[in-house]
């Protein structure tokens, strides 16, 4: 885009170092087959899921999961912003962004242990207890 518009000035032109703060968390719960599934999205778009790391049978006993890049899809996915009493919504999308990012991370995964929503939640819940203590 030369001589246009700058389409990251909302992040002063560093879209790798700084977040869009008016951007929302958003937990997101679809479809994969005929088994509901749900990830977590940075105010940035940047999203990610946990997953079996073996087959999909594997998800019924426990086993080892992984992180996974998912999409932003507006159809299925709701703003979940911090409880009015905490003020750091920076932090707060800061940690979402490490933890969406890190696709590869290793987890449990067990659909009646620990799932693709329990990773979810623990994720929103993490992020907005570490936003509200600083």
């Amino acid at each position: 885009m030369s001589g246009g518009i700058n389409t990251y000035a909302y992040v002063e032109s560093n879209p790798i170092k700084k977040f869009d703060l008016l951007g929302l968390v958003s937990l997101c719960v679809g479809q994969i087959r005929t088994y509901e599934h749900a990830w977590v999205c940075s105010g940035n778009k940047n999203c990610a899921g946990l997953m079996p790391a073996g087959s999909v049978w594997q998800a019924a006993t426990v086993g080892p999961g992984v992180v996974q890049e998912e999409n932003y899809n507006e159809n299925v996915c709701r703003d979940v912003d911090l409880p009015e009493q905490c003020k750091n919504q920076a932090e707060y999308e800061r940690c979402v962004e490490q933890r969406v990012t890190n696709i590869g991370a290793q987890h449990a995964y067990g659909l009646a242990v620990y799932n693709c929503r329990d990773w979810a939640e623990d994720t929103i819940n993490y992020c907005g207890l570490l936003a509200c203590s600083k």
